[in-house]
């Protein structure tokens, strides 16, 4: 007679284990792949987002005949002056330019920037400049800027929406005020520069600026107009935060139009200088603090997007020669440019 055995097929413990190792090792070889292509789609957004602002730039100087000022009188912005252009007209247009001079009145929609906590308001009661200022434009965030919230309560104005991007004043300040000029532990060069409150600037973008294409003699391909910055609210050093935001700036307001002009403090909320070497913020956190603040960087590895006077945006290495760097910020130094 015979005898008939069933058997089981199955795995084994040792090719259970096996196969978990090789799944593992994939997925180790697979990550850094995925993590490398989903950056280089958030950074293909970032130079999108710069080409958006390029176009309205160009628009904005065909209309006006010259470029926005990085902030007016009021503390208004550059980045609020081209809203009707990145397709936010509607914002734009709920805008008031009168102020009461008293913070505490809201009639009207009249009033300044910064109408919220300190006044008692809410957020759907505070001013419509403020309201703006905490409505999220997705053009003016990076991507890659992973703060854990985009809204801030600052400075009054409830929500506030962090900004990923900085117009360029120039290479000449290292410094948003006169007031910093005067800090012992800044150096002597930094205290010999003039600082944001200065008028005369070699950018294209600062206080009170009205900058004309044809005042660009070093030619618009070679000349930035805005930068990625790798803002973060939570760091604060020597008294100054890494914070920038866009449409207005309670603490740009008032700006008058001296030379050097008073009142108004934060410039770097909206606009950054090429005196400060590019991704200071991650390659010197031991340089001052307002330099750190007017420094460009970003969240990319290895540099940041720039965009140029004729509308194109150009990834540049924070391994770029310094003084080939600043060049590229002045409208008409007749640098030598070789940094791209």
């Amino acid at each position: 007679m015979r005898t008939v055995t069933n058997k089981q097929s199955g795995f084994t413990l040792v090719e259970l284990l096996v196969v978990i190792a090789i799944i593992g090792i994939l997925i180790s070889l697979l990550l850094p792949a995925v993590q490398s292509a989903r950056e280089a789609a958030r950074r293909m957004q970032c130079t999108n987002n710069m080409k958006q602002m390029g176009l309205a730039m160009h628009n904005y100087h065909d209309i006006s005949k010259s470029l926005p000022s990085g902030w007016n009188t009021i503390g208004f912005c550059w980045n609020g002056a081209i809203l009707p252009y990145i397709e936010q007209a509607p914002l734009f247009e709920t805008l008031v330019f009168e102020e009461t001079g008293d913070k505490s009145v809201y009639t009207n929609g009249i009033g300044n920037w910064d109408q919220g906590t300190a006044n008692g308001y809410t957020a759907s009661q505070q001013g419509p400049n403020a309201q703006a200022c905490a409505t999220l434009i997705q053009t003016y965030i990076c991507p890659s800027f992973g703060a854990d919230e985009l809204k801030k309560n600052n400075q009054n104005i409830i929500g506030r929406v962090q900004n990923s991007y900085l117009a360029s004043s120039g290479c000449w300040s290292a410094v948003d005020t006169t007031g910093h000029l005067t800090q012992a532990n800044l150096t002597y060069v930094e205290k010999q520069l003039i600082s944001h409150q200065h008028r005369d600037q070699n950018g294209v973008i600062f206080g009170n600026s009205a900058i004309r294409f044809g005042a660009i003699s070093d030619g618009l391909s070679n000349t930035i107009f805005v930068g990625e910055v790798p803002t973060d609210v939570t760091f604060v050093k020597d008294g100054n935060a890494n914070d920038h935001w866009y449409i207005g700036s309670p603490q740009a307001d008032p700006f008058n139009t001296s030379n050097p002009a008073t009142g108004g403090g934060e410039f770097s909320e909206v606009v950054g200088s090429g005196y400060s070497p590019l991704n200071t913020f991650f390659k010197n956190p031991e340089a001052h603090g307002t330099v750190i603040q007017l420094a460009f960087g970003s969240y990319h590895f290895g540099g940041g997007n720039f965009l140029l006077g004729d509308g194109s945006v150009h990834f540049i290495s924070d391994t770029v020669n310094h003084d080939n760097y600043k060049a590229m910020f002045s409208r008409n130094g007749k640098e030598s440019i070789n940094a791209l």
